[in-house]
């Protein structure tokens, strides 16, 4: 009897995305967020995972780690604790999946102070 086996090819790697964010990428806001919270596409690692606040001119915002929200295991946030000016922000984030994948990514948004 033969059993059935998946293949995959050798260069497919699994990975993790981003599904989501508040705020949202290329959102201009007029209020400085409270938070960042950013939706994955796959059940995040949020002891693995990171992100970063960054302005225009690559000075990095303080922020809390990411935490997990009590109601999906999709979701992490990072309390904003550092003060914002207006101008154009980077999120910079990395993701590690429960199953081990990987992924990282950036956006922008714009506080309009």
């Amino acid at each position: 009897m033969l059993g059935a086996f998946a293949v995959v090819p050798s260069g497919l790697r699994f990975h993790i995305g981003l599904a989501g964010s508040t705020p949202t990428k290329d959102s201009h806001v007029t209020a400085a967020p409270s938070e960042i919270r950013l939706t994955f596409t796959g059940r995040v690692d949020v002891g693995k995972a990171g992100v970063e606040l960054l302005t225009v001119n690559g000075q990095a915002i303080a922020l809390d780690s990411l935490r997990a929200v009590l109601d999906s295991p999709k979701v992490a946030v990072a309390k904003v604790t550092g003060a914002m000016a207006g101008g154009t922000y980077t999120v910079r984030w990395r993701a590690v999946a429960a199953d081990g994948a990987n992924g990282n990514g950036s956006f922008n948004f714009m506080y309009m102070k």
